[in-house]
């Protein structure tokens, strides 16, 4: 008999199952990557709160720094100026060197952004809460930030240094 080579009924199942899985498998990979695609584009409040936490973070580690008051951001003509114990919108830190009080930083809320110093570091802010008290004779500050869209990030940190206020 001869040999007959060829695809039997069986083996094209198979392949066409297999070609079925794989384009399957691309499409799946394929949509996934266009979500998060759309999602990039977008204005992401978890960018701008995370850029805000770094700042907050980098000032409750630094050496020798302490909250110096929580107060209100007010805008004076180019300026951003920070009003002590009127709200709790804004907070200023302050670094201390044998005694002296050397370097001012302050995060605020103004006119629907969150600035750092004179930095605008997060927009369409709808509010900005900042609280603190005394935990373990150390201070805790504790923001709660609300975007736009009603969405909400609370967090809270232990300053570095024993408060001295």
């Amino acid at each position: 008999m001869k040999s007959e080579k060829g695809v039997t009924i069986t083996s094209l199942i198979i392949y066409i199952g297999i070609f079925f899985i794989v384009v399957l498998l691309v499409g799946r990979i394929t949509s996934f990557l266009y979500k998060n695609s759309d999602s990039v584009d977008k204005n992401t409040y978890e960018a701008d709160f995370n850029k805000l936490n770094l700042y907050i973070v980098e000032e409750a580690k630094k050496e020798n720094n302490y909250i110096y008051s929580i107060g209100s951001m007010q805008k004076n003509n180019d300026s951003y100026e920070f009003k002590n114990s009127q709200g709790n919108s804004a907070i200023k830190f302050v670094v201390r060197k044998d005694g002296k009080d050397t370097e001012f930083n302050t995060i605020g809320l103004i006119d629907k952004s969150i600035y750092y110093n004179n930095a605008k570091v997060c927009s369409n802010v709808k509010g900005f809460t900042v609280i603190r008290t005394i935990q373990n004779n150390k201070d805790k500050l504790s923001i709660e930030v609300t975007f736009e869209n009603d969405k909400k990030f609370n967090t809270e940190y232990i300053m570095r240094n024993q408060s001295e206020n």
